[in-house]
């Protein structure tokens, strides 16, 4: 359906929708917080996973861009259940680019050659994957997330430009948050006079930064990915 519509409209559309229904349950992504506090230990990041399951199966029988709500963290058993299937396909879809990730980190591949092949890598893995969950969640079945013929139909059925609109804008809303996060960490550093060698340290400073990323960006992220792998799908 949406390779027969400007990608431009259905780009807002879709973004609109997205971020209305990230905030639609203010209760709900409270407790998302709470789960992405503690997502270091495996059953909060497995819930967090499963929830994304649980968005895009709500969102595929939609009408395009039909109001609904956020969904409660409801049933945890079957939120953990398909939240392993979730991190799995995940794993599988994205283990080259961190594989990589970790190669240019320790000096193992030239850094500027290994990040452009990195990225590309991602871009591409990344968009696969979540079309391999809503594949997968669409057909209920585990096996159906790596059936890539049908994958690349599903694909090639969406405009390229609105796919890749819709990475950027995702991209570009997380990074671009970050920053602002980077420099108010930097000014309230600043503002209560803490020692500038110490706050600028990784133990104080970066730490700070993922952590309030973490609790701010990754939630919203991670709900509007979802949502938005939920409805492109459905509007193949």
């Amino acid at each position: 359906m949406f390779s027969y519509m400007k990608s431009d409209s259905v780009l807002l559309n879709i973004l609109n929708d997205s971020v209305r229904y990230t905030f639609s349950n203010p209760k709900t992504f409270a407790k998302v917080i709470l789960c992405e506090i503690f997502s270091v230990f495996i059953i909060p990041f497995l819930i967090i996973c499963g929830l994304q399951y649980r968005i895009i199966e709500e969102s595929l029988p939609l009408m395009v861009f039909e109001e609904s709500k956020l969904s409660d963290l409801n049933n945890l058993k079957d939120l953990v259940k398909n939240g392993v299937k979730v991190f799995f396909v995940k794993f599988i879809y994205l283990f080259i680019p961190f594989v990589l990730s970790l190669l240019i980190l320790s000096g193992s591949i030239p850094r500027f050659a290994g990040l452009i092949v990195t990225c590309v890598l991602f871009v591409v893995l990344y968009v696969y994957c979540f079309l391999a969950i809503a594949n997968m969640v669409y057909h209920d079945s585990f096996k159906k997330a790596f059936a890539l013929k049908e994958i690349a139909i599903v694909k090639n059925n969406i405009n390229s430009l609105l796919l890749f609109g819709l990475l950027i804008a995702v991209l570009f809303m997380f990074y671009g948050v970050l920053a602002c996060l980077d420099d108010f960490i930097f000014f309230l550093g600043n503002f209560i006079n803490i020692n500038a060698v110490l706050f600028m340290s990784f133990t104080v400073y970066k730490v700070l930064l993922l952590v309030i990323s973490g609790l701010t960006i990754q939630p919203f992220i991670d709900i509007l990915t979802a949502r938005i792998a939920g409805v492109i799908y459905e509007g193949k």
